[in-house]
Protein backbone atom coordinates (compact mmCIF):
# COMPACT_ATOMS: atom_id res chain seq x y z
CA UNK A 1 0.00 0.00 0.00
CA UNK A 2 2.85 2.81 0.87
CA UNK A 3 6.09 3.02 -0.62
CA UNK A 4 7.67 5.54 1.51
CA UNK A 5 6.43 8.92 3.36
CA UNK A 6 8.61 11.87 3.08
CA UNK A 7 7.93 14.74 5.15
CA UNK A 8 9.58 16.63 8.40
CA UNK A 9 10.50 15.09 11.59
CA UNK A 10 8.48 16.41 14.02
CA UNK A 11 9.59 14.40 16.97
CA UNK A 12 11.28 11.29 17.96
CA UNK A 13 11.56 8.31 20.72
CA UNK A 14 13.58 5.47 21.19
CA UNK A 15 11.03 3.23 19.19
CA UNK A 16 9.27 5.63 16.62
CA UNK A 17 9.95 9.00 14.50
CA UNK A 18 7.04 10.87 13.82
CA UNK A 19 7.20 12.47 10.32
CA UNK A 20 4.45 15.09 8.82
CA UNK A 21 3.41 14.94 5.38
CA UNK A 22 0.61 17.28 4.36
CA UNK A 23 -0.20 18.31 7.66
CA UNK A 24 -0.09 14.40 8.70
CA UNK A 25 1.70 13.10 11.35
CA UNK A 26 3.00 9.59 10.68
CA UNK A 27 3.93 7.15 13.85
CA UNK A 28 6.58 5.48 12.28
CA UNK A 29 8.18 2.58 13.94
CA UNK A 30 11.50 1.81 12.58
CA UNK A 31 15.05 0.43 14.40
CA UNK A 32 17.94 2.08 16.41
CA UNK A 33 19.99 2.32 13.34
CA UNK A 34 17.52 4.61 11.28
CA UNK A 35 16.40 6.47 14.09
CA UNK A 36 20.28 7.17 14.50
CA UNK A 37 20.38 8.90 10.86
CA UNK A 38 17.54 11.21 11.77
CA UNK A 39 16.74 14.17 13.84
CA UNK A 40 13.99 16.49 15.27
CA UNK A 41 13.38 18.88 12.36
CA UNK A 42 15.18 17.00 9.33
CA UNK A 43 13.45 18.23 6.28
CA UNK A 44 12.52 15.84 3.11
CA UNK A 45 13.39 13.06 5.10
CA UNK A 46 12.27 9.75 3.03
CA UNK A 47 11.38 6.65 5.10
CA UNK A 48 10.68 3.46 3.26
CA UNK A 49 7.49 2.00 5.17
CA UNK A 50 5.94 -1.84 5.83
CA UNK A 51 2.13 -1.23 6.87
CA UNK A 52 1.81 -4.27 9.27
CA UNK A 53 -2.29 -5.13 9.52
CA UNK A 54 -3.30 -6.99 12.63
CA UNK A 55 -6.83 -7.31 13.48
CA UNK A 56 -6.85 -4.62 16.20
CA UNK A 57 -4.32 -2.66 14.92
CA UNK A 58 -2.39 -0.95 11.60
CA UNK A 59 1.21 -0.17 12.50
CA UNK A 60 3.72 1.91 10.15
CA UNK A 61 7.32 0.28 10.48
CA UNK A 62 9.94 2.20 8.44
CA UNK A 63 13.64 2.45 7.40
CA UNK A 64 16.05 4.83 6.52
CA UNK A 65 16.98 2.46 3.47
CA UNK A 66 15.66 0.13 1.45
CA UNK A 67 17.97 -2.99 2.85
CA UNK A 68 16.87 -2.40 5.80
CA UNK A 69 13.35 -2.57 4.75
CA UNK A 70 13.95 -5.62 2.90
CA UNK A 71 15.43 -7.26 5.87
CA UNK A 72 12.77 -6.83 8.43
CA UNK A 73 10.27 -8.18 5.64
CA UNK A 74 12.39 -11.05 5.93
CA UNK A 75 12.40 -11.70 9.18
CA UNK A 76 8.48 -11.10 9.70
CA UNK A 77 7.85 -13.41 7.13
CA UNK A 78 9.33 -16.36 9.77
CA UNK A 79 6.59 -17.88 11.66
CA UNK A 80 7.07 -16.39 15.37
CA UNK A 81 9.10 -13.67 14.56
CA UNK A 82 7.29 -10.48 14.50
CA UNK A 83 7.89 -6.56 14.48
CA UNK A 84 9.24 -6.08 17.94
CA UNK A 85 11.77 -8.86 17.26
CA UNK A 86 12.82 -8.20 13.73
CA UNK A 87 13.74 -4.58 15.01
CA UNK A 88 15.57 -5.46 17.94
CA UNK A 89 17.42 -7.77 15.22
CA UNK A 90 18.22 -4.85 13.08
CA UNK A 91 18.76 -2.17 16.16
CA UNK A 92 21.16 -4.11 17.19
CA UNK A 93 23.36 -4.71 13.76
CA UNK A 94 23.53 -2.87 10.73
CA UNK A 95 21.48 -4.29 7.65
CA UNK A 96 24.91 -5.32 5.93
CA UNK A 97 26.27 -7.05 9.38
CA UNK A 98 22.48 -9.20 9.77
CA UNK A 99 23.22 -10.19 6.12
CA UNK A 100 26.73 -11.63 6.44
CA UNK A 101 25.78 -13.17 10.01
CA UNK A 102 23.35 -14.69 7.60
CA UNK A 103 24.55 -15.63 4.89
CA UNK A 104 27.55 -17.16 6.95
CA UNK A 105 25.56 -19.35 9.05
CA UNK A 106 26.81 -17.83 12.66
CA UNK A 107 24.07 -17.99 14.69
CA UNK A 108 26.48 -16.84 17.93
CA UNK A 109 26.58 -13.71 16.40
CA UNK A 110 23.33 -13.31 15.48
CA UNK A 111 22.14 -14.34 19.23
CA UNK A 112 23.48 -11.32 20.46
CA UNK A 113 20.44 -9.59 19.30
CA UNK A 114 17.48 -8.48 21.61
CA UNK A 115 15.28 -11.08 21.72
CA UNK A 116 16.96 -13.44 19.65
CA UNK A 117 18.13 -16.54 21.34
CA UNK A 118 20.30 -19.31 19.72
CA UNK A 119 17.31 -21.54 18.08
CA UNK A 120 16.04 -18.32 16.95
CA UNK A 121 19.07 -17.35 15.38
CA UNK A 122 18.99 -21.00 13.68
CA UNK A 123 16.35 -20.93 12.55
CA UNK A 124 16.49 -17.31 10.77
CA UNK A 125 19.63 -18.42 9.45
CA UNK A 126 17.94 -22.07 7.72
CA UNK A 127 15.35 -20.36 6.49
CA UNK A 128 16.58 -17.14 4.60
CA UNK A 129 20.28 -18.49 4.42
CA UNK A 130 19.27 -18.97 -0.01
CA UNK A 131 18.59 -15.22 0.35
CA UNK A 132 22.17 -14.21 1.14
CA UNK A 133 23.99 -16.72 -0.62
CA UNK A 134 25.87 -14.65 -2.89
CA UNK A 135 27.02 -12.63 0.01
CA UNK A 136 29.44 -15.39 0.89
CA UNK A 137 31.58 -15.16 -2.56
CA UNK A 138 31.95 -11.46 -1.38
CA UNK A 139 35.39 -10.47 -0.08
CA UNK A 140 32.73 -8.62 2.85
CA UNK A 141 33.97 -8.26 5.95
CA UNK A 142 31.14 -8.17 8.28
CA UNK A 143 31.15 -5.79 11.25
CA UNK A 144 32.35 -7.38 14.56
CA UNK A 145 30.52 -6.88 17.49
CA UNK A 146 33.56 -4.90 18.70
CA UNK A 147 32.75 -2.30 16.18
CA UNK A 148 29.20 -1.97 16.97
CA UNK A 149 30.40 -1.38 20.66
CA UNK A 150 33.02 1.33 20.12
CA UNK A 151 30.28 3.18 17.89
CA UNK A 152 27.59 2.61 20.67
CA UNK A 153 30.47 3.93 23.22
CA UNK A 154 31.12 7.17 21.22
CA UNK A 155 27.31 7.82 20.63
CA UNK A 156 26.70 7.53 24.61
CA UNK A 157 29.72 9.81 25.21
CA UNK A 158 29.11 12.59 22.68
CA UNK A 159 25.00 12.65 23.84
CA UNK A 160 26.50 13.31 27.71
CA UNK A 161 28.44 16.20 25.90
CA UNK A 162 25.29 17.81 24.80
CA UNK A 163 24.38 16.38 21.26
CA UNK A 164 21.34 14.96 19.94
CA UNK A 165 20.99 11.23 19.87
CA UNK A 166 20.92 11.34 15.69
CA UNK A 167 23.42 13.60 15.43
CA UNK A 168 25.74 11.65 17.93
CA UNK A 169 24.71 8.14 16.02
CA UNK A 170 25.13 9.57 12.92
CA UNK A 171 28.51 11.03 13.67
CA UNK A 172 29.68 7.64 15.31
CA UNK A 173 28.59 5.43 12.59
CA UNK A 174 30.00 8.11 9.42
CA UNK A 175 33.33 8.92 11.07
CA UNK A 176 34.13 5.41 12.26
CA UNK A 177 37.30 3.39 10.59
CA UNK A 178 38.83 0.10 11.07
CA UNK A 179 41.03 -0.20 14.82
CA UNK A 180 39.54 2.94 15.71
CA UNK A 181 39.44 3.23 19.67
CA UNK A 182 35.93 4.74 21.73
CA UNK A 183 38.44 8.12 22.67
CA UNK A 184 39.49 8.01 19.06
CA UNK A 185 36.01 8.16 17.62
CA UNK A 186 34.84 10.64 19.90
CA UNK A 187 38.18 12.92 19.24
CA UNK A 188 37.21 12.74 15.42
CA UNK A 189 33.73 13.32 15.30
CA UNK A 190 34.81 16.10 17.78
CA UNK A 191 36.97 17.55 15.25
CA UNK A 192 34.63 17.11 11.99
CA UNK A 193 31.83 18.58 14.10
CA UNK A 194 34.13 21.76 14.41
CA UNK A 195 33.59 21.42 18.12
Amino acid sequence: MYDFIKGTVISSTKDYAVLENNGIGYRIHTSANSLGRIQTGDNNIIMYIHLHVREDALTLYGFADREELSIFEMLIGISGIGPKVALGVLSSFTSKAVAMAIASGNANELSMAKGIGKKTASRIILELKDKFKALEKEEMVPESRETNEVIEEAKTALMVLGFKAGAASKAAADYYEEGLTVEGLIMKCLRKMNV
